[in-house]
Formats: structure tokens, C-alpha cells, sequence
């Protein structure tokens, strides 16, 4: 799924559902972090890192439009 605007002023609600779901999949990891570095534990701090780059790649994904349409 990329960025699909089905017509001007029309967001496809598939894409636009994705989209928030990486954005609070980023929030969440990254509110997981700071929880995990206020414990002590940079192990898990390290995991969840890991799960705020994986939705950054997703948002990158979604915001990117196909290469016909640059």
C-alpha cells in the first residue's frame, strides 16, 4: 500500500487507516523507550527502537508515492 489520493480532496480510508496505525505504532515504541531507559533496561529500550524504526519505515512507505506519480 502507498500514498493513494483517489481524487482531489478523497483520501483512500485502507491508506489512511495504515497510516495512523504506523504513526501510533512509533508513538507507542517510543513511549516504550523512555519507559525502558527510566528502568535501567537498554536491552529493551534497544527492542523497542528497533520497533520505532520498523513504523518510521512503514510511514516512509505510505507517504512515498509511486515512482509514476514523482
Amino acid at each position: 500500500m502507498s500514498a493513494a489520493v483517489l481524487e482531489p480532496g478523497a483520501v483512500d480510508p485502507e491508506w489512511l487507516h495504515a497510516l495512523r496505525n504506523a504513526a501510533n505504532a512509533a508513538t507507542i515504541a517510543a513511549a516504550a523507550v523512555r519507559s525502558a531507559l527510566d528502568a535501567g533496561d537498554p536491552a529493551r529500550a534497544s527492542q523497542f527502537l528497533d520497533e520505532a524504526d520498523a513504523a518510521c519505515r512503514r510511514l516512509r512507505t505510505l507517504l512515498t508515492p509511486p515512482a509514476h506519480q514523482r
